[in-house]
C-alpha cells in the first residue's frame, strides 16, 4: 500500500500560512465571481460528498493551479483541510515563486525532467488519491500553447495530447475525474507575466464526474481518449451556455 510522506511541519505551516492565505483567496474569488470576473457554469456537479477525486482540467496558463482550487471554497476551509484539494503545478514555473511559499503545502510540484523525481510525484499523487482526497492535475503535461501535438473541439479550440500519468492514476485507485474546462485565463495571467489582471474574465465549465468501469481498465488508452473528448465537449459549451 502507498502511503503518503508527512512531517511535523505541515500542519504548522497550514494552519499558520496555508489556511489564512487560502481563505483571503476564497473571499477574493467569491467577490470575482459577484463582479462577473469568473463565472462557473454547473457548479452543481461538484460533487457535495467526501472521497478521492481527479479533477482534470485544460491548462492555457499559469492561473489554473491557483483558482481551481477555489471551487470547493468555502466547505473546504470551514471544516477540515483533508477538503482542500492538491494542485499539481510544474516546478520550472512554480518554485520560483517565492511569495506562494504559504500555500505550497497543498502543492505537488511537478518536475518535468527529473525521471525519479517524476516517479516520486506520481507516488505522492496516488497515495493522495487513495487516502481519499481531491487532486487537481493538468494531464496536457503543461501549459497548452506549448504542445506539439493537438486534439480539436468542433469550435477550433484545443489541447495537447494527454499524458498517460492521469490513465495510470484511474485505474489503479478507480478514482472518479471531473473534467473542467478553463477559458480566459490566459488573459488574466498571459504566459510570461507574473501578474494577474484581474479585470479580465475567466469562464469555467464543470463537467459531470466520470466513473470509469472496470472493463476500461484493461482497454489502452481508452482512459485518457474518454477525458480528452470530455474536456473538449465542455469547451464547446462556453460559446452555447446564456
Amino acid at each position: 500500500m502507498v502511503k503518503r510522506q508527512t512531517n511535523l511541519l505541515e500542519p504548522i505551516i497550514f494552519w499558520l500560512c496555508t489556511y489564512p492565505l487560502g481563505f483571503i483567496l476564497g473571499i477574493g474569488f467569491s467577490l470575482l465571481r459577484l463582479t462577473g470576473r469568473i463565472r462557473i457554469d454547473h457548479p452543481e456537479r461538484i460533487p457535495k460528498e467526501d472521497g478521492a477525486l481527479i479533477v482534470a482540467s485544460n491548462h492555457p496558463s499559469l492561473w489554473e493551479p491557483i483558482i481551481l482550487t477555489m471551487l470547493f471554497f468555502p466547505r473546504c476551509l470551514l471544516y477540515h483541510r483533508r477538503r482542500l484539494p492538491w494542485s499539481t503545478p510544474s516546478t520550472n514555473t512554480y518554485y520560483d515563486w517565492w511569495f506562494l511559499f504559504p500555500i505550497r503545502p497543498r502543492f505537488i510540484m511537478v518536475p518535468r525532467t527529473d525521471q525519479s523525481r517524476i516517479i516520486a510525484t506520481f507516488r505522492q499523487m496516488l497515495a493522495i488519491i487513495k487516502d481519499g482526497e481531491r487532486l487537481i492535475i493538468f494531464p496536457e503535461g503543461g501549459r497548452t500553447y506549448r504542445g506539439n501535438s493537438y486534439q480539436y473541439s468542433a469550435n477550433g479550440r484545443r489541447i495537447r495530447s494527454l499524458k498517460s500519468g492521469i490513465e495510470r492514476l484511474v485505474k489503479l485507485t478507480n478514482a472518479p475525474v471531473m473534467p473542467v474546462w478553463v477559458e480566459g485565463s490566459d488573459e488574466v495571467l498571459p504566459n510570461g507575466s507574473r501578474f494577474p489582471r484581474l479585470w479580465r474574465r475567466v469562464t469555467i465549465v464543470i463537467g459531470e464526474p466520470i466513473v470509469f468501469p472496470t472493463a476500461d481498465a484493461h482497454v489502452k488508452n481508452a482512459v485518457t481518449k474518454k477525458i480528452g473528448e470530455s474536456l473538449l465537449i465542455l469547451s464547446e459549451e462556453v460559446t452555447t451556455l446564456p
